[in-house]
């Protein structure tokens, strides 16, 4: 399964603004300022559709795949959904999942789900421990608990680095050749 955030969504905002605050949330984790753009494409079923201009993420968001421009890696897929709650009217999710399973594609999840969670005033839901060893946090805690510190030599460096500092892998330690 790819490993996934929920942003719990409590006000509404356009699509671009996710995409713009992530790239400067990929930056600050990765103590990095060369990052590479992101770009997204609508999945199968809605490439009629545009997500120009102001598209606001609602329950009628039709999703989109985002990727680290020439990383073929780094796949996310980004969707809303409403979830219905016990003793509550259903509430907006929105789903970031790392659809590329690789390193690029999980600390771009992080980007855009703490970029998102920033901007729609919302928590992150993270059930699996996967980045922290908690069920839910803020945004700010998910972002400084894996920001590097030190300059990395370069972008894959970083990505690694951060990569290796999830809960799951500290717990489960990577091997890699």
């Amino acid at each position: 399964m790819a490993a996934s955030l929920l942003v719990r969504v409590h006000r509404n905002v356009p699509f671009s603004a996710v995409l713009e605050r992530a790239s400067a949330v990929v930056s600050q984790v990765l103590n990095f300022v060369a990052v590479p753009g992101l770009v997204y494409r609508l999945p199968p079923a809605r490439r009629g559709l545009s997500l120009e201009g102001h598209q606001i993420i609602d329950v009628n968001f039709p999703g989109a795949y985002i990727q680290f421009q020439e990383i073929d890696a780094s796949l996310v897929n980004f969707h809303s959904f409403s979830s219905p709650v016990p003793n509550e009217s259903a509430r907006l999710l929105l789903a970031c999942e790392a659809s590329g399973r690789r390193p690029a594609s999980e600390v771009l999840v992080v980007a855009l789900a703490g970029a998102a969670a920033e901007l729609v005033n919302g928590s992150i839901d993270d059930g699996g421990h996967h980045w922290l060893d908690k069920d839910e946090y803020g945004p700010q805690e998910l972002i400084q608990s894996l920001r590097l510190s030190d300059k990395p030599r370069d972008f894959d460096a970083a990505v690694e680095l951060v990569y290796r500092r999830q809960a799951v892998h500290l717990r489960h330690p990577v091997r890699r050749p």
